[in-house]
C-alpha cells in the first residue's frame, strides 16, 4: 500500500486523469485517445518510461510508489485505483445505549 503523508487522498479519478494527460504528452498524442484500461505499453510507453512514469505520479502526489507496482497494476485505471488507496469508510453513527 502506498504511503502518504497526512491530508486528503487523491482520487482514483484525479490520478488516472494526470497519469492520461502524462501518457499522452510522452507519446505525443491527444488525451482523448489514451484508454487507461490498456497496458502501459499497449500505450506505447517502454519500461522505463513507466517505471518513471510511476515515480513521477508519486512525487507528485507525495505518494511513496514501488517500483515495480506497473507490473502489478499494469494499466493507468489499476495503477491510479492503487495508488488512491482503499475507499475510505463512511463514520459509524454513534451508539445509542
Amino acid at each position: 500500500m502506498p504511503s502518504r503523508p497526512p491530508g486528503p487522498a487523491p482520487s482514483p479519478d484525479a490520478l488516472e486523469r494526470w497519469l492520461v494527460q502524462r501518457i499522452a504528452q510522452i507519446v505525443e498524442a491527444p488525451d482523448e485517445i489514451v484508454d487507461g484500461t490498456l497496458t502501459f505499453a499497449e500505450l506505447g510507453l517502454s519500461s522505463i518510461d513507466a517505471v518513471d512514469l510511476a515515480a513521477e505520479a508519486g512525487r507528485n502526489f507525495e505518494l511513496a510508489v514501488d517500483p515495480l507496482a506497473i507490473w502489478d497494476y499494469p494499466t493507468p485505471t489499476e495503477l491510479a485505483a492503487h495508488l488512491a488507496g482503499p475507499p475510505e469508510l463512511p463514520a459509524r453513527p454513534p451508539r445509542t445505549p
